[in-house]
C-alpha cells in the first residue's frame, strides 16, 4: 500500500512534465505515453535514493530521455520514420 501512495505521489508530481518532454521527442501520443511508463517502471524496478527533490526530478528527466531514446532506435521506429 505504501508503495502504491509513493507512486502516486511521484506520478502526480512528474507525469505531465515527463509526457510533454515525451511527445516533444516523439511527436507521438501513444509513444510518449509508452515511454513514460516505461519511466515509473524503471523507477519501480531500481528504486533510486535521491538526496533532493531537484535531483530526484533530473532522474526522471534523464531516465524519460533515455527510454525516448531507446524507442527511436527501435526498427518499427525506423521503419515508421522511413514513411514520413
Amino acid at each position: 500500500m505504501e508503495e502504491e501512495k509513493e507512486l502516486a505521489e511521484r506520478y502526480n508530481r512528474y507525469g505531465a512534465m515527463l509526457y510533454r518532454l515525451c511527445f516533444v521527442m516523439l511527436c507521438s501520443r501513444q509513444d510518449a505515453e509508452d515511454a513514460v511508463q516505461e519511466t515509473f517502471f524503471a523507477y519501480l524496478r531500481h528504486r533510486p535514493e535521491f538526496t533532493d527533490a531537484e535531483h530526484e526530478k533530473a532522474g526522471f528527466l534523464r531516465v524519460a530521455t533515455n527510454k525516448c531514446h531507446d524507442l527511436r532506435r527501435t526498427p518499427f521506429w525506423r521503419r515508421r520514420a522511413d514513411w514520413n
